[in-house]
């Protein structure tokens, strides 16, 4: 019951990521951090097991190559932080899962951005306030990494 309650609360601060993201293009520092610490009280009211060394690779893989793409301008900062967090909740498999998940996501959500970009006149979407519409402005990945990986936790990915 209280690693299902914690589940909830990685997926709400992960739906706050991605609208922080659209709404701004930027992601809180608050949010990688706050998705990090969650993961140890998860791993306990799970049952610690032998297997967790396997989350500690895969984050500490995703982080390298999110900076190797921030380093390329593939990805934000806060992209990078929040797939690393993220990615700490999953074993090797689930990870390979995860992935999978954020890569068809991403190429949902730059589809849905460049339709919105073409098909809404330039002034509306500057009116409405969020940056990430801006006409061929950057594709807020945050909103990917969110959706794909609530996609991989609702399909049981998550570890332990």
């Amino acid at each position: 019951m209280i690693a299902t309650a914690l589940l909830a609360i990685l997926v709400l601060l992960l739906a706050m990521a991605a609208m922080q993201d659209v709404c701004q293009l930027r992601i809180a520092n608050f949010f990688a951090v706050a998705i990090f610490l969650l993961f140890p009280a998860y791993a306990v009211a799970k049952g610690l097991e032998a297997s967790l060394w396997q989350n500690g690779a895969v984050f500490l893989g995703v982080l390298a190559l999110g900076t190797a793409g921030f380093a390329a301008r593939w990805l934000g900062g806060g992209d990078v932080k929040l797939l690393a967090a993220t990615a700490l909740w999953f074993d090797i498999a689930g990870a390979a899962r995860l992935i999978g998940a954020i890569a068809v996501a991403g190429a949902a959500v730059t589809l849905l951005f460049v339709v919105l970009r073409r098909a809404v006149p330039a002034s509306a979407l500057l009116r409405s306030g969020m940056v990430a519409l801006k006409p061929r402005g950057p594709i807020p990945y945050g909103l990917a990494i969110a959706c794909g990986a609530i996609t991989a936790i609702g399909l049981g990915y998550a570890s332990p």
